[in-house]
């Protein structure tokens, strides 16, 4: 495998008895005791992990060295601690890429639809600059994040100037399980920091009987990988949802490293008056 991107650390394999041919399968492993993935109890496996096992499973694909330079994922319902969760994963390729379009199901009834483009790395281009480790960030709050592990707080306090917001993604100090990857950051690390953000206007909202957003979608996707963990890199989108067609919002932002941006990720939300907190 030549998946440039993959996980390193054996605790973050999260595919049991996969089979790979023309259309692969795999089950996923829902450990409960993830560090990051059950960072506090949850009554639903997390969507986050339903998709690095599609990612993992696009992985397993890779035929020279590639990195994950998109995810594109449609939740249909729940998924639940019940039954067992089966990946089936059919490639294709076009556009010098390869996708990999991979189903999540549990009996028959399909949890979630997951799209991975797998591309060539051929021409490393450095991003310039370096944080300067000086100057330390303070991390934001895990309350505000719905985050109970120090470990796993990935953003600095955001700030929010003229509907637009800002957040710095804090060196991995290599605690947390989610920044593990072999030599790129992982795409769902980025993708993790930018729900961070919205976590935190969701927390941030003063408003009576605010509604409660339930995940519905969420793209990423990168121009070129990042390297290194520790490059300065930013979370920048506008801090209000836009409105879309069928009852559903979106919220998106760019992440750019040394202020260069390179990676462009969105969420869909459908919206409820449950006074909850979101997972």
């Amino acid at each position: 495998m030549t998946a440039l991107d993959r996980r390193q650390d054996p605790r973050n394999q999260v595919l049991d008895r996969i089979v790979l041919g023309v259309s692969s399968t795999a089950e996923l492993i829902v450990d409960r005791d993830h560090p990051f993935f059950f960072d506090h109890p949850l009554d639903h496996v997390p969507g986050l992990l339903l998709l690095e096992g599609a990612v993992q499973l696009a992985q397993e694909h890779a035929e020279q060295p590639s990195f994950v330079s998109a995810v594109n994922a449609r939740f249909e319902k729940f998924a639940l601690f019940d039954r067992e969760i089966t990946l089936t994963a059919r490639p294709r390729a076009g556009s010098g890429r390869k996708r990999i379009d991979v189903a999540l199901t549990q009996g028959d009834i399909t949890r979630a639809h997951v799209s991975v483009d797998l591309f060539p790395f051929e021409n490393d281009v450095p991003f310039p600059g370096h944080r300067d480790l000086s100057q330390a960030i303070p991390a934001c709050r895990g309350e505000f994040l719905n985050k109970v592990n120090a470990d796993n707080v990935l953003i600095g306090e955001p700030k929010i100037d003229a509907g637009e917001i800002t957040a710095e993604i804090l060196p991995s100090s290599g605690a947390c399980l989610l920044a593990d990857s072999l030599c790129m950051v992982h795409p769902l690390f980025l993708l993790e920091c930018f729900m961070q953000v919205q976590r935190y206007l969701n927390a941030k909202d003063p408003a009576p009987g605010r509604i409660r957003d339930i995940l519905t979608g969420v793209h990423i996707a990168q121009e070129r990988p990042v390297r290194d963990i520790s490059a300065p890199m930013q979370v920048i989108g506008r801090s209000q949802f836009a409105p879309t067609p069928g009852g559903r919002a979106t919220r998106t932002a760019a992440l750019t490293v040394a202020g260069i941006p390179f990676a462009e990720c969105c969420l869909i939300t459908a919206r409820t008056g449950m006074l909850r907190k979101s997972a």
